[in-house]
């Protein structure tokens, strides 16, 4: 009696403990869930914006466009939104569901492999809160349905045939067949477990077939019945032709020909990333960079942990064994082809089998116990998953928390309200990635931006600004895409600042500028025999001073001038102290060299200063540096402050 009530006290406060370890986890995913538009450029989040907006408005997306995931998720989506759910935090939902049915599923398939429910429910949440598995169940990311398919096609290899006594190891493999099928269209990455599951399954198979020289005919005919069932897996791809004839407006590239859905299907724009490493040292930056992922991902004590247990599991049992054949091919490719594909993302499943292995070594340790040991089993195991668990929570949860409260996304929607609408005739163009789909959101989705029509770099701008379109784009643009590139597209790209925000516009002949100052008109000032400042405005507000300079070229320079801006905090002289600058390399943020500009041409430049206090001057002219250390100015001109009404004192 004594014993049973021990029994059921241990009962209780193992109870308690996964209840609490429920509950850190939920408040781990609460805190780190992604609930706005995607705001970093974290690898985690590579493409988040994207998914973000495809799945509120039935897009399709970049190769091989995922469309079973796609689908399924504009449909969780649009149901989430009819409920409340706000339409940033929806995908992220839909990502987390995927995650929880992978964690459940592995939880299950692992239970039934060893009869230890605790260790099976102690390691799942574990697994849970590894970085990446956690990531990407709280980021809008297409990862952890890829887990559900790795540990879906594990559980048909491995799961109990004695539970299921229906499932042969004929119907087994052909189950395997449309599972992976499935799995592999949604991510051709998860063809490489698929060896270590066939041999799970094949050993039982050829023990089934019928012997004598009908066993050949017999498994042909199993092979040949597999491949209609593997093939119903890529019948969702029809979606994408379907969007694009339908114009759908978010439809990355175009899958209505074949070519082009050829393109999207084999993913071809990646393939200049399979390109091997060519030197030791590269070779050996890419291992390193995998190590320091897996470390990342399961925090040092977990990474030297894991691969000892699983290796201890490997020898002890063959579903151990299993996993880490379906587990290696994986890793191989990451360590080959490392470039290639997010690695973070490769490295994850690659956790997640040898952490099943691992759990698997555990459970054979546990059952070896001495009986005298057995009664404190599950208490020392919570006092170490709980360690573990913190440790774990602890180790990953201010990267993912930075990752998912990131508001560059936010911030670039801002700026592309202040972004001139020209009477409908103005197009944003950005490159494809975290900038373009924020402000996509903005304009498909919440409608911040619903009057700017948006442009890729895949646009054809000259056509654009054939038909009468201004073009703007970000001042970061020109980073990824160099003033070479539009050279390419324009024949000859001339730009200008915007006056009423941070952006650029780009045209293929010079850009007309309106006058910026009050009356009087500034009286042009001479800065060298080809520049002239033709006009300039000072304003200002609680945080910033907006400077805007007119210069124009008089003839065709010949040489490169720097600009510099200062804010003067002494009297407004050129002796005064510079207590903040704002200088550029070139006009235009530092893109628009002068030795390029064409006679005549006169350009629109912008700089921000911060409005200080004892700031009583700011000056401005062009500069070159003959010299290291050696700095020759042109044209200084000072602008009191106190003489512009905003800048003055409240």
């Amino acid at each position: 009696m004594a014993a049973d009530r021990a029994s059921q006290h241990n009962k209780v406060a193992v109870s308690i403990a996964l209840v609490i370890f429920i509950a850190l986890i939920v408040v781990a995913y609460a805190a780190t869930l992604l609930t706005h538009i995607a705001g970093s450029n974290d690898p985690f989040l590579e493409d988040g914006g994207e998914i973000q907006v495809a799945l509120n408005i039935w897009g399709t997306l970049h190769g091989t466009s995922y469309p079973l995931f796609t689908v399924l998720g504009g449909l969780f989506v649009s149901i989430a939104r009819t409920l409340g759910v706000n339409a940033a935090t929806a995908p992220s939902l839909y990502a987390l569901t995927w995650g929880l049915f992978a964690l459940l599923l592995f939880y299950l398939l692992l239970r039934r492999l060893t009869g230890q429910p605790i260790l099976a429910a102690v390691v799942t949440l574990l697994l849970a809160v590894t970085r990446g598995v956690w990531a990407y169940n709280v980021l809008p990311k297409t990862y952890s349905m890829s887990l559900t398919f790795f540990v879906a096609m594990l559980a048909v290899a491995l799961w109990p045939a004695d539970r299921l006594p229906w499932l042969t190891a004929r119907r087994r493999f052909w189950l395997l067949a449309l599972v992976s099928g499935v799995a592999v269209a949604h991510h051709r990455l998860l063809a490489f477990a698929l060896p270590g599951a066939l041999l799970a399954i094949l050993p039982a198979l050829w023990a089934m077939a019928p012997r004598g020289w009908q066993r050949w005919r017999w498994l042909l005919i199993t092979a040949l019945l597999s491949l209609p069932l593997a093939l119903i897996g890529f019948t969702p791809y029809i979606y994408l032709p379907l969007r694009a004839l339908a114009h759908a407006h978010w439809v990355y590239n175009d899958p209505s020909t074949l070519p082009g859905f050829w393109r999207e299907f084999t993913a071809q724009e990646s393939n200049y990333l399979f390109a091997l490493p060519v030197t030791l040292q590269a070779w050996a930056a890419d291992w390193l960079d995998t190590l320091r992922i897996v470390v990342e991902q399961c925090s040092p004590v977990g990474a030297v942990l894991i691969p000892l247990l699983a290796v201890y599991g490997a020898w002890r049992q063959r579903p151990a064994r299993i996993a880490l054949l379906c587990a290696l091919p994986v890793l191989a490719f990451v360590l080959i082809w490392h470039r290639a594909v997010v690695a973070e993302a490769v490295v994850m499943p690659v956790v997640l089998l040898a952490t099943f292995a691992a759990a698997l070594g555990l459970a054979d340790l546990l059952s070896r116990l001495p009986a005298a040991w057995r009664r404190y089993e599950a208490g020392g195991l919570m006092l170490m998953a709980g360690a573990a668990l913190i440790g774990l929570i602890g180790w990953s949860v201010a990267d993912l928390r930075a990752i998912s409260s990131a508001d560059e996304g936010q911030r670039e929607i801002i700026w592309a309200q202040a972004v001139p609408r020209d009477g409908g005739h103005s197009v944003l163009t950005l490159p494809w990635g975290m900038r373009y789909s924020a402000v996509a959101f903005s304009h498909y989705v919440t409608g911040e931006n619903a009057d700017l029509s948006l442009a890729d770099h895949n646009a054809d701008f000259a056509g654009l600004l054939r038909d009468g379109h201004t073009l703007y784009t970000d001042r970061d643009t020109f980073y990824t895409l160099p003033l070479s590139w539009w050279d390419g597209r324009l024949g000859h790209a001339y730009l200008s600042a915007v006056p009423a925000a941070d952006a650029v516009q780009i045209a293929a002949a010079p850009i007309p500028t309106a006058p910026l100052s009050a009356d009087p008109p500034v009286t042009p000032i001479a800065v060298v025999d080809s520049l002239r400042i033709t006009d300039w405005r000072v304003s200002c507000d609680a945080q910033q001073i907006v400077l805007l300079i007119h210069w124009n070229a008089v003839s065709v320079p010949t040489q490169d001038y720097s600009v510099f801006v200062h804010l003067i905090g002494a009297a407004g002289s050129d002796s005064g102290a510079v207590i903040a600058t704002a200088d550029e390399s070139a006009p235009v943020y530092g893109w628009y060299p002068t030795d390029r500009w064409t006679a005549g041409e006169t350009i629109t430049d912008r700089y921000r200063l911060p409005r200080l206090p004892g700031a009583t001057a700011v000056q401005f002219g062009l500069y070159q540096q003959p010299t290291p250390g050696q700095f020759v100015n042109y044209g200084v001109t000072t602008i009191a402050l106190n003489s512009i009404e905003s800048c003055q004192p409240q």
